[in-house]
């Protein structure tokens, strides 16, 4: 996917959101899995002015159901796949939205706000959602950068969770620098050999 196809479709999206209400003072959860939909579900929330949760596929139906009226969320981004995970009936599927329907493909939205909500794993009794902040992330990525170079690599490779925070600090670490992300699946998420075939196949 380039950052080319990324922008337009985030464009698109972003756009049909805000036309259909969404503000700066709202929360969109995402319930997909890793995938190029993924990441332009969460460059649409954010060009929309909202804040993203991501929602773990994975995980039992009602969690991600106490997760999604937890936050209050106005609308979530699902695709046929995980359609029956979600009981709201506010949803966008994906894998049906028309992104050559809404011409401001190329008008880029730029907001600055919260950037998203992520969840403890619960644990200890209900799951409970932390705020990160946009200034915080792009903190922790110049540090990263200034101790390490980390810009200077060019095919980073995103092994994290997406329901952690270290998955948006590779996903936004790679696509800020505009650098390479390479999304392992759940196979190579797990497996040492998978995992360093990717590395080697994917010149990480």
């Amino acid at each position: 996917l380039t950052y080319k196809e990324l922008n337009k479709k985030a464009n698109s999206l972003a756009d049909y959101l805000v036309k259909n209400g969404i503000t700066n003072k709202d929360i969109v959860g995402i319930v997909l899995s890793r995938s190029f939909d993924l990441i332009i579900a969460i460059y649409a929330v954010i060009k929309s002015g909202a804040t993203y949760t991501l929602i773990n596929t994975s995980l039992p139906k009602k969690r991600i159901n106490y997760i999604i009226n937890d936050t209050k969320a106005k609308y979530c981004i699902i695709n046929n796949e995980n359609a029956d995970l979600v009981d709201t009936p506010n949803t966008i599927n994906i894998d049906n939205f028309d992104y050559d329907e809404f011409n401001c493909a190329n008008q880029n939205r730029t907001y600055l706000n919260n950037l998203c909500i992520i969840y403890t794993s619960g644990s200890t009794g209900h799951p409970k959602g932390v705020l990160l902040h946009k200034k915080g992330i792009l903190n922790l990525i110049q540090a990263f950068d200034k101790e390490m170079d980390i810009s200077k690599f060019k095919r980073i490779l995103g092994i994290a969770s997406i329901s952690f925070d270290m998955f948006a600090f590779e996903l936004f670490h790679s696509t800020l620098f505009g650098n390479t992300l390479v999304l392992a699946n759940k196979v190579e998420q797990k497996n040492p050999i998978a995992m360093s075939n990717l590395i080697k196949n994917s010149n990480i």
